[in-house]
């Protein structure tokens, strides 16, 4: 398998990405990229490009707090939100662009959350 230098795909990485732990991990394995493991153990993941590999930063997600579901794919921000107790609607396609529940806002279960995705 040929193996790629992470330095050349580091303009390639969005900004602020954040991903599923194991989708992270899964797919950097299928392009022959290295990756560090993150400091400490964690669901959702932001990539930081490195020279050689890519490193982790874990994303921490408050209990009881809406989370913030802005980059995600459709499927990590249903995945996401659902889990959270929320009835999940959304329009468009791509990632999420905005959410109409304030993230950070207090969460009740059963609330109703519209992603926009482009």
């Amino acid at each position: 398998m040929l193996r790629r230098e992470a330095s050349f795909f580091q303009t390639d990485l969005p900004k602020n990405q954040t991903l599923h732990a194991r989708d992270a991990f899964a797919i950097l394995a299928a392009l022959g990229i290295s990756s560090l493991p993150p400091a400490q153990e964690a669901e959702w993941l932001s990539p930081a490009p490195q020279k050689m590999a890519v490193a982790w930063t874990p994303r921490t997600l408050e209990p009881n707090k809406v989370p913030n579901a802005k980059g995600l794919s459709l499927k990590d921000a249903i995945y996401l939100l659902e889990n959270k107790g929320l009835k999940v609607y959304y329009q468009g396609s791509g990632r999420v662009r905005s959410q109409s529940l304030m993230p950070g806002a207090a969460l009740r279960p059963g609330d109703k959350i519209v992603i926009q995705l482009q």
